[in-house]
Parts: structure tokens; sequence; C-alpha cells
């Protein structure tokens, strides 16, 4: 007689069938591990161009960059402090004066300073 069990659940598969069945996945089990554990020790890590703080081009990059606007930035205060840029402005700013460019720059400086006594 067949139970009322066995009419409402479907046979379970027989465990040798289930036995033999794991046992022909461990080789491919194994395997897979294997490769992991390979992928693992032979892992080679490579730094981001985004990442600035390790990467040593970017970091020189930026210091050029910080070091061109430190350079900028003193040549803009040093032009403040210049009271004949604006005269030297007038000449087209030339990097050396000759003499008569001298002469000009200063008789023109004067020129205001003269006529307000």
């Amino acid at each position: 007689m067949i139970s009322s069990v066995e009419l409402i659940l479907p046979p379970l598969p027989h465990p040798p069938t289930t036995h033999t069945h794991t046992h022909t996945l461990f080789p491919q089990t194994e395997s897979i591990l294997n490769n992991r554990m390979a992928e693992e020790l032979n892992t080679t890590l490579s730094i981001s161009v985004y990442d600035v703080m390790r990467n040593e081009t970017a970091r020189k990059h930026r210091r050029e960059l910080e070091r061109k606007l430190a350079e900028e930035e003193q040549v803009r205060k040093e032009k403040e402090k210049d009271y004949l840029a604006p005269f030297l402005a007038r000449i087209g700013d030339p990097p050396e004066l000759d003499k008569d460019q001298m002469v000009e720059v200063a008789q023109v400086r004067l020129l205001p300073s003269n006529s307000s006594f």
C-alpha cells in the first residue's frame, strides 16, 4: 500500500546517483578554486592616472602647476609694488630698457611731479 506522503511528494533521487554526481563535480570545483588561488597570488596593482596622491607623474605635474602659480603670483605682487609699471606699459613693458627708454620713462614719470610743485 502507498502512503499519503508518497502520493503528495515526488520521490527523492536515489542516494547513489546523487553521490556519483557530487563526485563528478569535485574536479571542476577544485580547478576553479586553484585558478582563484593563482589569481590572488599573482595580482599586480596599477595606480590610476586619476589618483594624484600616488601617481608620481600627476604629482610632479601638480607641483609644477603650483610652482608656476606661485611664480605668477609673485610677479603680480612685484608689479603691484612697481610704481613705474604704468609708465613702462606705455612703451610695451620691455624686460630690459636701453638708455633712451630710461630717459623717456624718467621724464614722463617726473613731469607730473614737477608740474604739481
